[in-house]
């Protein structure tokens, strides 16, 4: 999370970054230790919004076992740091704006 807050704050001064990222990260670090006590409640949230969202995917994730077995936990703890790659998240938000252009 670090690496890339680094790279996203727009700040020229090392000294001045480091401390805007000590400040985001902290309060990060505490919404986090919130969010462990509610993990089960987000699996539960994922199953039914996959299940929703994307039927194909979700029974074929049943299918092979695999919805109930993903580290789930790990993936929230981390807030998918180290998961989701920054390449990903951009190229998400440009499919989004792109389909939200063409249903205009």
């Amino acid at each position: 999370m670090a690496e890339t807050l680094w790279y996203v704050i727009d700040i020229e001064s090392e000294e001045e970054k480091l401390v805007d990222m000590y400040w985001i990260l902290s309060g990060l670090f505490v919404q986090v230790e919130k969010l462990q006590k509610e993990v089960g409640k987000l699996q539960d949230c994922t199953y039914a919004l996959l299940e929703k969202e994307d039927v194909e995917l979700y029974k074929h994730l049943v299918k092979i076992d695999a919805l109930y077995n993903l580290p789930y936990d790990i993936w929230f703890y981390s807030c998918f740091a180290g998961i989701i790659c920054n390449g990903s998240i951009a190229k998400y938000v440009r499919l989004y704006y792109i389909k939200i252009e063409i249903a205009l």
